[in-house]
């Protein structure tokens, strides 16, 4: 039995890592500084004085926030692209009757564009993060409407 010669095993091995690993990507920050509402990753948003007002006590849940978009990146991720949750925020707090976002979760995963190989090996190929946001959309409980 003929034995493959070294070089094929270690140019078979190299394919197998380039079909599998990519230097594709994005990345970029994420921010919704235009929103009318306020935003909080914790159960807690501010009154218009400051005050902490809680989901559960002051705050009371009308609907669930979720909105996803991509953040591109270029020259391996070197230039890269924003993601603004402030127009889809205020749209669905108006949407729900809202007055704010409370437990807010952001996560990151891999888009299709990151897998072509081997143009994911290319500056010029675009990679991109898929950015998902979720969270709660709250207003004040009726008693704390009245008061």
């Amino acid at each position: 039995m003929a034995r493959e010669p070294q070089h094929l095993r270690l140019a078979a091995a190299l394919l197998l890592c380039g079909t599998i690993t990519g230097c594709a990507g994005g990345g970029g920050a994420v921010h919704a500084d235009r929103s009318k509402f306020p935003v909080s990753f914790s159960g807690s948003i501010p009154d218009s004085t400051g005050r902490a007002l809680s989901l559960g006590n002051e705050l009371e849940q009308v609907g669930t926030f979720e909105t996803t978009s991509n953040s591109h990146g270029f020259i391996y991720s070197a230039t890269t692209s924003a993601v603004d949750l402030s127009d889809e925020i205020d749209r669905q707090v108006v949407a729900a009757k809202g007055q704010g976002i409370a437990r807010l979760e952001l996560s990151v995963d891999h888009c299709a564009l990151n897998f072509f190989f081997p143009l994911n090996h290319l500056p010029f190929w675009p990679g991109c993060a898929s950015v998902t946001a979720k969270g709660a959309i709250v207003r004040l409980t009726p008693k704390q409407a009245g008061q």
